[in-house]
């Protein structure tokens, strides 16, 4: 069963060639895995506040850039919220 700490990802928009691609992440890892996969002017995701937006450069597996990426970083501090403390769109 899922705790609502664990980590999930998923896409936000269709599969497909686009002129955007939205991800969703949420759970205890999620800032520090965007950090291996966005890099971003100004420090790591992980370093930043919540509720802010960064830009940056989105690296493909092979290490190459996709320049574009923005990432609107999310913290939820409700108790009983469905919607894990740590939140990030891609």
């Amino acid at each position: 069963m899922l705790n609502i700490e664990d980590t999930i990802c998923a896409p936000a928009t269709v599969p497909g060639t686009g002129a955007i691609a939205i991800i969703r992440m949420s759970g205890r890892d999620s800032f520090s895995i965007a950090d291996k996969v966005i890099r971003c002017k100004g420090g790591n995701i992980s370093d930043t506040e919540g509720y802010r937006l960064k830009y940056g450069v989105a690296l493909e597996a092979d290490g190459t850039s996709q320049p574009g990426a923005l990432a609107l970083l999310a913290t939820v501090d409700r108790v009983g919220s469905f919607v894990s403390k740590y939140y990030l769109v891609i």
